[in-house]
């Protein structure tokens, strides 16, 4: 590190790796149209939400001329009064294992949100048929989160945009 920025280094290799992960485990990916993560960058509120695949917040990335990017948080259902707003970490759609997979290799934890730990009753199957049938795009192709904007008083596609 020392020859590549003098004889002084601002930040040890250490520092720098510390920096990398906690960017990497608080970060947030901006995504194209075409569900390519184009960067990642630090969005400070988000940081705050912690996981759950079966979350109760959603988010819509926002773009505008003349402004920084943002994240706008949008309740997927009602939140009772101290109970926690989480957000997803993971594509919701996927399987149990997949879910699990991904936030083991990416965040270093495992899940155990009522879907996680699901015994596979068709009591069970029903809420997260449910679950799912509320919070996903109509788009089959598309698999984005469905939340509701104030801005419009209707619901958008955090992924490919479309309101209904």
């Amino acid at each position: 590190m020392a020859r590549v920025f003098g004889a002084e280094a601002a930040c040890s290799i250490e520092h720098c790796l510390r920096t990398l992960h906690q960017l990497e485990a608080n970060g947030y990916g901006w995504w194209a149209k075409d569900r390519l993560c184009i960067g990642t960058g630090a969005f400070p509120l988000g940081s705050f939400f912690n996981h759950s695949c079966s979350a109760n917040v959603g988010r819509l990335q926002k773009c505008e001329r003349g402004q920084p990017p943002r994240f706008e948080y949008y309740a997927l259902a009602d939140i009772e009064p101290g109970a926690p707003a989480n957000v997803f970490y993971t594509r919701p759609d996927q399987v149990t294992s997949q879910r699990q997979a991904t936030l083991l290799r990416s965040y270093n934890f495992k899940c155990d949100c009522w879907r996680c730990t699901s015994s596979g009753s068709s009591e069970e199957m029903s809420r997260e048929n449910s679950f799912l049938t509320a919070i996903l795009c109509s788009d089959e192709n598309c698999l984005g989160v469905v939340v509701y904007s104030n801005e419009c008083g209707q619901t958008v596609c955090s992924s490919c945009g479309v309101v209904s």
